[in-house]
C-alpha cells in the first residue's frame, strides 16, 4: 500500500518529493480541511486546524525555534532579537487540543554575535531541510526517529553531506 503525504507548502512538497524519490505520493493542498493523506506536513503554520482532520491523519509542523521557547508565529525574529545564543528547529505533532504538541525532534544552531539575520534564517532553513524529511518518514512508517538518518541522505547536487546547499 502506497502512503500519501500532503502539505500546504510548495517548497516543502518539492523537498519531500526529492527525499522520498517517488516512493511516496506527495500532494499540495491549499485547503488543509480537504486533505486525504496519511500524514499532513506543515511548515511554520499559524492557521487553525479543523478538528475533524485529527481523525483522518497525523499532523506535523516544523517550527523555527527550540520549543517551548518562542512558541508563536514570530519565532524567527523573536529568537534572533532576544539575545539567545542557541536557537534551532523543532518538529512536533499538531494535536487536537494543543497545536504545539509532542516534540519529535529538535536540532540546535548557535547564534554568533556577528551572525546577520539572513545568515540565521539560512542556518535554520538548512537544518529544517535536513531534519524534516527523515522525521516525516519515521512517523509515516511508524518508526522511532533516529538522528543518524539526517546524515544518510545525499542531495541531488552530489555533495557528501547536504546542508540544504541547493547547488
Amino acid at each position: 500500500m502506497n502512503k500519501k503525504i500532503a502539505t500546504n507548502d510548495m517548497y516543502l512538497k518539492s523537498l519531500m518529493a526529492e527525499y522520498f524519490e517517488n516512493r511516496t505520493e506527495i500532494v499540495l493542498c491549499e485547503n488543509i480541511s480537504e486533505i486525504d493523506a496519511d500524514l499532513l506536513l506543515l511548515n511554520n503554520y499559524s492557521g487553525s486546524v479543523p478538528p475533524e482532520l485529527f481523525e483522518k491523519t497525523e499532523i506535523l509542523n516544523l517550527h523555527p525555534s527550540l520549543l517551548p521557547a518562542f512558541a508563536n508565529k514570530n519565532a524567527l525574529s523573536q529568537a534572533y532579537t532576544s539575545g539567545v545564543k542557541v536557537s534551532g528547529v523543532t518538529v512536533h505533532y499538531v494535536e487536537k487540543n494543543n497545536f504545539y504538541g509532542r516534540i519529535i525532534a529538535q536540532y540546535p544552531i548557535f547564534i554568533d554575535c556577528d551572525m546577520h539575520y539572513n545568515e540565521y534564517v539560512e542556518a535554520l532553513t538548512s537544518i529544517g531541510n535536513k531534519l524534516y524529511p527523515p522525521v516525516a518518514s519515521a512517523v509515516l512508517n511508524d518508526k522511532v526517529f533516529d538522528f543518524s538518518e539526517i546524515f544518510k541522505h545525499k542531495c541531488s547536487a552530489g555533495c557528501s553531506s547536504c546542508s540544504g546547499c541547493k547547488k
